[in-house]
């Protein structure tokens, strides 16, 4: 076997293919002379993304989504004397997710409210 190397998009698609169609880990890695555990990790990705390509980021991900910004926003426009500890506060019942203030002040700023 090889050692780690990337596979070319189309080479990632076809595995994925492959694994759908019922085809053991094992299979794969050997079709593609890699390790079955370079397989594993490409079927893991491809299962909890539902995308097979190797995407760079940069940085530490996003605390808040559109989602919560869109709620941060809805929020604010109906209470509009809230103020940004009182928003967060809000959006950590409705969803769980904790941001800072400074987060939801840019946040509103990027929404000009």
């Amino acid at each position: 076997m090889t050692s780690r190397h990337h596979l070319p998009q189309e080479l990632r698609w076809r595995a994925i293919g492959r694994l759908e169609a019922g085809q053991s880990q094992a299979e794969v890695a050997r079709w593609l002379n890699m390790s079955p555990s370079e397989v594993h990790r490409l079927w893991k990705q491809f299962l909890t993304t539902d995308s097979a390509s190797r995407r760079f980021s940069q940085g530490r991900p996003t605390a808040a989504t559109s989602v919560n910004d869109r709620y941060l926003s809805l929020c604010a426009r109906r209470n509009s004397t809230a103020t940004p500890s009182q928003l967060r506060s809000s959006l950590a019942a409705a969803t769980g997710r904790l941001v800072s203030t400074s987060t939801v002040r840019r946040r509103l700023q990027e929404a000009d409210l």
